[in-house]
């Protein structure tokens, strides 16, 4: 028997009881009309078929994991985020919830250093960092892109990185909890190493924040030759989506395994 239809028959069969348990408790208790009926018993036939699915998803190999990407160009279907963009639908291919933001797109507010953060964990800011905020917090991986401007990156994803310090404690710890990242780079220079000690500081800031990065995806010469004209390129950005959603390891235990899909060129 395949493993889904064992899942299925195993749920069917825990169905019954739930029946039997509905029309007990219909028989116990009084309900006031018959929409309260309908309504409770919806409510069981909803967790079943919920339940159902979860298992049915599981039993394929799907993942069960939210991977968020956060542009940081102004170019919306530039070279950053068509790499980002890769690198969640190779999740997606693997089951995992996808979710991606343009940073330029969202209002978002430079930080005024009030610090109230530090002992609420909350923003006073009321802006579209919000939202991001959430969305962090429930996401298991997130890919950060940006292109390279004046040997940095861009200024939307500078927005971010400094509002971030609200993850921050009183005593500097972070509130985060095996938040793993994926850094994106692309820029028009063709030497991939011109900007590698900024990368490698980058990395390190994030990774004092409580985020365990991955890997730094640095794609050079986009000046030359865009992202769209580089299949194997996206190919292998798919590729690294497949294997962060599937994968529970460490950015080191990551990169000793996987040494041949990144980084990427």
């Amino acid at each position: 028997m395949k493993r889904p239809t064992f899942f299925l028959c195993c749920l069917s069969i825990f169905h019954c009881p739930l029946s039997v348990f509905s029309r007990n408790l219909r028989e116990t208790y009084t309900f006031s009309s018959a929409r309260e009926i309908f309504l409770w018993r919806l409510n069981i036939y909803t967790f079943v078929i919920l339940l159902k699915f979860e298992f049915f998803k599981r039993s394929n190999g799907g993942s069960s994991i939210k991977i968020l990407g956060l542009v940081g160009s102004p170019s919306i279907n530039g070279n950053t985020a068509k790499l980002v963009n890769a690198i969640l639908d190779g999740a997606a291919e693997n089951g995992a919830e996808k979710v991606i933001y343009n940073l330029a797109s969202l209002n978002i507010k430079g930080c005024d250093a009030c610090f109230r953060c530090r002992e609420s964990g909350c923003c006073a800011i009321d802006d579209g960092m919000q939202e991001l905020y959430q969305e962090i917090l429930a996401a298991d991986t997130i890919v950060l892109g940006s292109p390279v401007y004046m040997w940095q990156m861009t200024a939307q994803t500078k927005l971010l990185i400094d509002r971030l310090t609200a993850f921050l404690k009183p005593d500097f710890s972070s509130r985060l909890d095996n938040k793993k990242l994926i850094l994106v780079f692309s820029q028009g220079s063709s030497d991939r190493d011109a900007f590698k000690p900024y990368f490698e500081y980058t990395a390190g800031l994030l990774y004092y924040l409580g985020f365990d990065v991955l890997e730094t995806v640095i794609v050079a010469g986009t000046d030359n030759l865009e992202v769209s004209f580089r299949p194997k390129l996206l190919e292998k950005a798919r590729e690294l989506g497949k294997l962060v959603s599937g994968s529970p390891l460490s950015g080191s235990e990551l990169r000793r395994g996987e040494s041949s899909l990144i980084p990427l060129l």
